[in-house]
């Protein structure tokens, strides 16, 4: 099976976690609606521009890092993560919060259906699932939360998985930036 993406070397002029593909295609929607929307790969890009989602942006064959959130932050306050409906898209979801949070930026989360990828979704279902999946974003950290104790992921598991979850939640909260922050995020991950 070939690859999917092949990706570029980097050298002492390109250094892969300091651009987003589709940025200077995107600058002016994202302006103009305030937020972006950052996807996992350049196929995404491409078709959700193609079908007139314009907002969007991806890394470069790489984690999203902070100088890409300080990047995006420079054009809007706002981005919503639209992963893959996957393993690896949950786990990039995890490692976005980071970035996102020291870059200053308000991050939503939403993901698209098992197995799917965001092109997946416009190209099947059209721009309007698309939007629709964008709309029901959550602030991150609830997503996170959901995707850890939702019913049927969390009760009947071993329980030294629903330890290694419930850690994982209260590493969520303890990171919040103040005690009202971590107050109203307990009470989210009790209901």
């Amino acid at each position: 099976k070939s690859a999917k993406y092949i990706n570029s070397p980097e050298s002492p002029i390109y250094t892969k976690g300091e651009h987003l593909f589709g940025l200077y295609q995107a600058r002016q929607a994202i302006r103009q609606g305030g937020e972006a929307v950052l996807v996992e790969g350049n196929f995404d890009v491409f078709w959700l521009h193609a079908r007139g989602v314009e907002n969007v942006v991806a890394p470069l064959g790489t984690a999203f890092t902070e100088v890409q959130a300080r990047l995006l932050k420079r054009y809007a306050q706002s981005v919503t993560v639209f992963f893959d409906g996957d393993l690896a898209g949950e786990k990039a979801t995890w490692a976005a919060r980071v970035p996102c949070r020291a870059a200053g930026l308000f991050t939503r989360a939403t993901a698209t259906p098992k197995g799917m990828d965001p092109d997946d979704v416009v190209q099947k279902r059209g721009t309007a699932a698309v939007r629709l999946l964008l709309g029901a974003a959550q602030p991150i950290v609830h997503r996170l939360l959901d995707t850890l104790l939702r019913d049927g992921e969390f009760e009947g598991r071993p329980i030294h998985d629903q330890a290694a979850r419930a850690r994982a939640a209260m590493q969520l909260i303890a990171e919040a930036g103040d005690e009202i922050e971590r107050s109203t995020l307990r009470t989210y991950a009790e209901k």
